[in-house]
């Protein structure tokens, strides 16, 4: 895995904790350490191959406009406290009231797409989404490159071919930030989940769940719940 460091990356957002700070803008400055395989764009020399800062700057706007920055100074300094304890930051966001709410939309917050008052549904990501199609169907999948029963979670590169990978917006990690996903529903998705003979085969496998359940004595309720 290769790394490019960015410093001093300025962006502007209403930030702090009280009313009279939060009235105008103030510069925030933002350090990152990105991983990403650059071997393609080392071979290729060319733009289409290397990293996107124009995403990655939209991303950290997005992050930095967007969310609650009062609790991400809260989450810094707790974190700092704790000596930069990741099990402990994880506990704490996960311990957090925000956090557990319900992803049921009531009447004060059904409009609700940036603040936070309830739990977003969000799609699982490509490469989860493969491993759980794999777990339902108790049918591996086979990648190239990758030894047998590996995981999609494990595929190191986009160009490994997988057609629901691609589907469902694997990013190109030789210029994308591996955090920029496309999560929107598309026709592509659906055709895919229609038409995949991947999937069907997985479906009508002898040696998979479906097919043994279809041939148990189970009825389709049990079938179902299990």
């Amino acid at each position: 895995m290769d790394k490019i460091f960015i410093r001093g990356l300025k962006v502007e957002t209403i930030i702090g904790v009280y009313d009279w700070e939060r009235h105008a803008n103030r510069p925030l400055s933002f350090d990152l350490d990105l991983g990403a395989d650059f071997t393609d764009a080392a071979a290729s020399d060319h733009v289409r191959d290397a990293i996107d800062y124009a995403a990655i700057m939209e991303t950290i706007t997005k992050i930095a406009t967007e969310y609650h920055p009062a609790l991400l100074e809260a989450l810094a300094v707790d974190f700092a406290a704790h000596g930069y304890d990741l099990k402990h930051l994880l506990r704490t966001v996960m311990a957090s009231r925000t956090y557990q709410l319900s992803s049921v939309p009531n009447a004060t917050n059904l409009g609700d797409t940036r603040q936070f008052s309830r739990s977003y549904r969000r799609r699982l990501p490509a490469e989860v989404l493969v491993d759980a199609v794999t777990d339902t169907t108790g049918v591996p999948e086979i990648f190239s490159a990758v030894p047998p029963g590996g995981r999609a979670m494990q595929t190191w590169s986009y160009k490994i071919a997988s057609h629901f990978l691609d589907a469902f917006g694997r990013p190109n990690s030789s210029s994308d930030c591996p955090c920029e996903r496309d999560a929107q529903l598309s026709v592509v998705q659906s055709l895919h989940l229609m038409n995949s003979k991947v999937l069907q085969s997985k479906l009508a496998d002898p040696k998979g769940r479906v097919r043994q359940l279809a041939a148990s004595d189970r009825s389709e309720a049990d079938a179902l719940v299990v």
